[in-house]
């Protein structure tokens, strides 16, 4: 019998796909050419944890490998970790805890799965989700989950898997909402019934590294792909509100690509409509143009202080009254908040005139 005792630290940043969760750890190990067997006694780390046996012989000089008998913990593995294997940022904590069985080419995957408020891309999902990836891997291998949070939308997941881990097809379900995404190599399309957005977090440009909590019902279809990370695609989101502003609809068409964005939109208030248009960088200042019809002044100033209370320097000026460019009639400088006070005003002192002389007729 052959036996392998070792302990290594990897310093600096773990460059491959095995190394993302070895930062320091030690194994024993052994062989048996008499009982054909290699067995992992111990494995451990600062997250992961293993044992395993397989046996093994050799007809001739070609070795023979038969079926893995394997148990492993997963505990509290930061996602934040897998960002350059994924190509965009993540985040959130990982559990995972159970069996591998089966032969190599074909294992059996039992196992408990606890997902802990994960974050892809500039989407974050503040709830905990727990469930079990079971079947066989390249063949049948499913994972499914369900929102555990009491405070969070009741909500389910299920992915099939393909034989390099990826999943093929996703269904997400959440408050009757649905979204599905298909495909293959880290690129999907997309589609969206009514899919419940409430309890979602998104970091909305250019403040990519804050999050901001988001609502509606989102319907659509698109393409979004894995590094490098893309979005794209045409969707409508009914009674949407973020930062405090909630409106009655928003149509949009979009793409995100190569660290840009693009945007081609129509905003419904409960008054008039907005088309706008914008670009920029996702870590860069926002470029847009916007073309209002019918906005109610009051709604427009109550929902710019709500903007307002929300950025990171609210101590800062919204801007100069000409950044609304063809919105007013004139501009005459000052800030743009003081425009909008004296609109507001003006718009409250016409409605009490027009109440006290009423027109004849």
């Amino acid at each position: 019998m052959r036996r392998l005792d070792a302990e290594a630290v990897l310093l600096g940043e773990p460059n491959t796909e095995a190394a993302f969760m070895l930062d320091r750890w030690n194994l024993q190990a052994e062989w048996s050419s008499s009982k054909g067997m290699a067995r992992l006694s111990r494995f451990t780390s600062q997250t992961l944890n293993a044992s395993a046996q397989i046996p093994v012989g050799f007809e001739g000089a070609a070795p023979q490998v038969g079926d893995l008998k394997a148990n492993l913990t997963l505990n509290n593995f930061n996602l934040q970790r897998l960002s350059p294997l994924l190509g965009t940022p993540s985040g959130g904590k990982l559990s995972v805890h159970g069996r591998l069985d089966g032969p190599l080419e074909a294992l059996r995957p039992n196992l408990a799965v606890q997902l802990n408020q994960p974050r892809f891309g500039p989407l974050a999902i503040p709830e905990e989700w727990s469930g079990r990836l079971q079947g066989v891997v390249g063949d049948a291998a499913t994972l499914e989950l369900t929102s555990t949070d009491e405070q969070g939308v009741p909500g389910s997941l299920r992915a099939d898997l393909s034989a390099d881990g990826w999943p093929s097809r996703v269904e997400l379900t959440r408050q009757g909402g649905q979204l599905s995404l298909a495909g293959t190599k880290r690129r999907y399309r997309w589609q969206a019934n009514q899919f419940t957005l409430h309890g979602l977090r998104l970091a909305l440009p250019p403040h990519n590294d804050r999050f901001a909590g988001i609502s509606g019902h989102l319907s659509g279809t698109g393409e979004v792909a894995l590094d490098p990370l893309l979005f794209a695609g045409e969707m409508v989101i009914d009674e949407p509100m973020a930062l405090g502003v909630d409106l009655d609809r928003i149509e949009l068409t979009g793409r995100i690509s190569k660290g840009r964005y693009q945007a081609d939109g129509l905003l419904k208030p409960p008054e008039g409509n907005v088309v706008f248009k914008a670009s920029g960088r996702m870590d860069g200042p926002l470029l847009s143009e916007a073309d209002a019809e019918g906005i109610s002044i009051p709604w427009l100033v109550a929902q710019t202080r709500q903007i307002r209370a929300t950025t990171p320097n609210p101590a800062q000026p919204l801007g100069s009254a000409n950044d609304l460019g063809s919105l007013m009639i004139e501009t005459f400088g000052g800030s743009l908040d003081e425009h909008l006070m004296a609109l507001s005003r003006s718009r409250t002192a016409l409605e009490a005139y027009e109440e006290a002389n009423p027109r004849q007729r």
